[in-house]
């Protein structure tokens, strides 16, 4: 009886832990696909600071440069962007938020607005190009 109590809380908090990993769409073209998820910068820590997480997929076989424009809106008005400039991906590989530092952190009036109903998150400027920069040795 131990070991299925055992087993299930396992289960259980794997589950959830995978659950809480979900990445929400966000744009894509030809060569990359790019998802976002807010998230704690400390996992269990409710007074951390939150963070934009992105996660790119290349697509392609040869290693690239990604630019792109994360722009926060409230009420179809333009509050603020983030830049992101040159980030290289090898081939066929995902980069992913605090594993590869694909991590924006958001102003203190976006954290704040960021709930808001009427608050919307756009992915602009998405441009991608071929380089030798990171390609695997």
């Amino acid at each position: 009886m131990k070991k299925i109590l055992t087993l299930s809380a396992i289960l259980f908090l794997t589950i959830t832990s995978f659950a809480q990993c979900k990445y929400n769409e966000g744009v894509s073209n030809d060569d990359i696909q790019l998802f976002y998820q807010w998230k704690r910068a400390k996992l269990f820590d409710k007074n951390s600071d939150i963070e934009l997480r992105i996660k790119i997929k290349n697509l392609k076989k040869t290693a690239i440069l990604v630019d792109f424009n994360a722009d926060y809106y409230l009420d179809g008005v333009l509050q603020e962007t983030s830049v992101i400039e040159d980030f290289c991906i090898k081939s066929k590989r995902t980069a992913r938020g605090k594993v590869n530092g694909i991590i924006i952190k958001p102003t203190p009036e976006i954290v704040e607005i960021r709930e808001k109903e009427n608050f919307k998150l756009e992915f602009s400027g998405l441009k991608s190009e071929q380089t030798e920069a990171c390609a695997e040795k």
